[in-house]
């Protein structure tokens, strides 16, 4: 059986724009390899490969979705030392 990953979770992924996801299964399927950019209001989700070198999806995503898997996944916010409006949302340790 195939390993399920946060991609399973992308409903509709239009060329610009927002996507729409399943939240309970990006809920669930959120991992160390997985987290949420935040720039001023635009929320962004993001899968790296095994060892974190490279990106594997990238997606921008709404702001309720965001705040849903953050909250739900207990996220640490940490914030960003070269942009003043951005941070990273993961899983601690």
């Amino acid at each position: 059986m195939a390993k399920r990953t946060i991609d399973e979770s992308i409903i509709k992924a239009p060329l610009s724009g927002m996507c729409e996801i399943d939240v309970e299964k990006a809920i669930k399927y959120f991992n160390n390899k997985c987290v949420i950019y935040k720039y001023k209001d635009t929320y962004t989700l993001v899968r790296t490969t095994h060892n974190n070198k490279r990106i594997v999806l990238k997606v921008k995503i709404k702001e309720s979705d965001a705040k849903e898997i953050i909250k739900r996944n207990c996220l640490i916010e940490l914030p960003d030392f070269i942009f003043k409006h951005g941070s990273t949302f993961k899983k601690g340790k």
